[in-house]
């Protein structure tokens, strides 16, 4: 991947990110306007949002478009701007990065 690849896969990556966080923070303020959505669903889209978020930063891990520094950068990032943890805590999970590591050595070993 070339350093350009890279850039745009980071860029990718973080826009994903910070639009999950903002969908987030548009159903906690109908929240705080009184317009709560039922707690089963809110539950079933922030378990939604984690599972994906962690999908989509391994996958970004597996092919190389992200280090885990950068990940935990991104992190920090949407964690210093106020936003709530759920994101942020999904991409600082411990393994992350040997699950990583481990998904692109089957990768690399099934490859002709």
């Amino acid at each position: 991947m070339t350093d350009r690849e890279g850039s745009l896969a980071l860029e990718a990556l973080e826009l994903y990110l910070h639009e999950g966080m903002r969908a987030l923070e548009e159903a906690w303020q109908l929240e705080d306007d009184g317009r709560t959505p039922p707690a089963q669903s809110w539950n079933q889209e922030r378990d939604r949002l984690r599972r994906e978020t962690r999908q989509v930063v391994l996958f970004a891990l597996v092919i190389g478009a992200v280090t885990a520094e950068e990940v935990a950068a991104i992190a920090q990032s949407l964690q210093g701007q106020g936003l709530s943890d759920p994101l942020g805590n999904e991409l600082q999970q411990p393994g992350i990065e040997d699950l990583a590591n481990e998904f692109r050595a089957k990768l690399i070993g099934n490859s002709p």
